[in-house]
C-alpha cells in the first residue's frame, strides 16, 4: 500500500543545494489556505505550511520554473519523522509547538506565475 497527498497552494520560498552525491535538491515552502464562516458568522482563514522536496533532474526541472507567489499543485507523499512516524513536531522560540509537513514531490505543475512589475 502507499498513499499520496495532493495540495494546491503559492510559493513561499525556494531553496536548491548539491548534494554530496553531486545530484541536487530542490525544497520550496507551499501555503495552503482554508476559508469559511464560523458559526458566528466571522470569516476565518487557516494557512497551513508543507515544505516539499524533490532530488536530481526533477529538482533542476522545477527550480527552473518556479518562484516566491507563483501558484503550484504538488503531488506527492509525506515523509515523516523516522522516530515517531508523525511529522516533525518541534517547540518553537515562542514556546508553541509547530510541526513540519514534509512532502516528497512526484508530481509537479505551475498552475500560474506570480504577476511581476
Amino acid at each position: 500500500m502507499t498513499h499520496k497527498v495532493e495540495l494546491e497552494g503559492h510559493v513561499a520560498k525556494v531553496v536548491t543545494r548539491e548534494l554530496q552525491s553531486g545530484g541536487m535538491a530542490m525544497s520550496m515552502s507551499v501555503a495552503t489556505n482554508r476559508y469559511w464562516t464560523d458559526p458566528r458568522g466571522q470569516e476565518r482563514k487557516e494557512t497551513t505550511w508543507f515544505r516539499c522536496t524533490a532530488f536530481n533532474r526533477q529538482a533542476v526541472d522545477i527550480a527552473a520554473k518556479v518562484d516566491k507567489g507563483d501558484h503550484v499543485r504538488v503531488v506527492g507523499r509525506f515523509m515523516p519523522s523516522p522516530e515517531t512516524g508523525t511529522p516533525k513536531i518541534w517547540k518553537a522560540a515562542d514556546g508553541d509547538y509547530r510541526a513540519n509537513y514534509e512532502l516528497k514531490i512526484l508530481e509537479f505543475e505551475l498552475k500560474e506565475k506570480k504577476k511581476r512589475e
